[in-house]
């Protein structure tokens, strides 16, 4: 089961990729940033190669759940979702 890695703000993929030693200690990792519609499909399109599922925030309470749920997800607590029922995943 593979997972795609999202990072809801990009001081926080730096850090994960500083503290995994993906990039040399003091220098800035490349950051793919999307807008939400299209960070979906290019999630989804993971699933050709294998990708099951996505994987939030990894070293802060990360939270996952299968791709093929993305959309539902995205249309639950998207911006134009009710008020009362969105969430802010960027918040610390």
């Amino acid at each position: 089961m593979g997972y795609v890695m999202a990072f809801t703000a990009r001081d926080r993929a730096e850090h994960y990729a500083q503290v995994q030693g993906i990039v040399p200690e003091g220098s800035k990792p490349p950051i793919l940033s999307l807008k939400i519609d299209e960070a979906i499909r290019h999630c989804l399109g993971q699933q050709r190669i294998g990708a099951t599922g996505v994987l939030f925030d990894d070293g802060w309470g990360n939270w996952r759940f299968p791709l093929q749920e993305l959309p539902r997800f995205h249309q639950h607590f998207g911006p134009d979702a009710d008020s009362d029922g969105g969430a802010d995943a960027g918040s610390d």
